[in-house]
């Protein structure tokens, strides 16, 4: 299984997100974590520049969190089609009426789970509902509102439940 995962805007995303590959991965499965430019230059992260370094590439799961599921969208958008998607943390606050469009087509045309704490401060679990409730995603509450998304063994556990829904 060939795995891409798309961090947050922090830095610190990357490391957590390798993390959670890991734990993901299984015998034969090849995983790649993203590096966005704006980690190693200055300025504001580049939504529609780091979509363009991944929308050719093939993958059975990605795995986009916070900044990463913007970025995920914008690559939808340039052709990229992923299998399955995992988005945890979505920032729908910080989403446009159109990337709202943009997820609600997007996760109406392959498997997708969504994970979003309870009171998380970027958009509650509820407003991702009210954006998403009535398509086939599986929405997932946590506990939690600091968008960190720190255990990622449970994240884990989730993600390889929901998994194994598909087979």
């Amino acid at each position: 299984m060939k795995m891409l995962g798309l961090p947050g805007r922090d830095p610190a995303t990357d490391q957590w997100l390798q993390d959670l590959l890991g734990r993901l991965a299984g015998a034969g499965s090849d995983s790649n974590v993203h590096g966005y430019r704006h980690w190693h230059v200055a300025g504001d992260p580049d939504i529609t520049y780091e979509a363009g370094l991944v929308a050719d590439q093939r993958v059975d799961l990605v795995v986009a969190k916070s900044l990463g599921t913007m970025v995920l969208l914008a690559a939808a958008q340039q052709g990229f089609q992923p299998s399955a998607a995992v988005l945890i943390g979505v920032p729908v606050r910080a989403y446009s009426d159109d990337q709202l469009q943009a997820l609600q087509q997007f996760v109406g045309e392959r498997p997708c789970l969504c994970i979003q704490q309870a009171a998380d401060f970027t958009g509650p679990f509820r407003e991702l509902e009210q954006v998403l409730g009535g398509s086939n995603t599986t929405l997932v509450e946590v506990a939690g509102d600091d968008h960190i998304y720190s255990d990622t063994a449970e994240l884990a556990t989730r993600i390889e439940a929901w998994r194994a829904g598909l087979r």
